[in-house]
C-alpha cells in the first residue's frame, strides 16, 4: 500500500466514525 492509498482508506474509515460518534 502506498501512503496516499493508505490515506484514502483511513479518510474513508474516519468519515465512518465520525458518523458514527454522532
Amino acid at each position: 500500500m502506498t501512503k496516499m492509498n493508505s490515506l484514502s482508506f483511513w479518510e474513508n474509515c474516519y468519515e465512518e466514525i465520525l458518523l458514527v460518534n454522532v
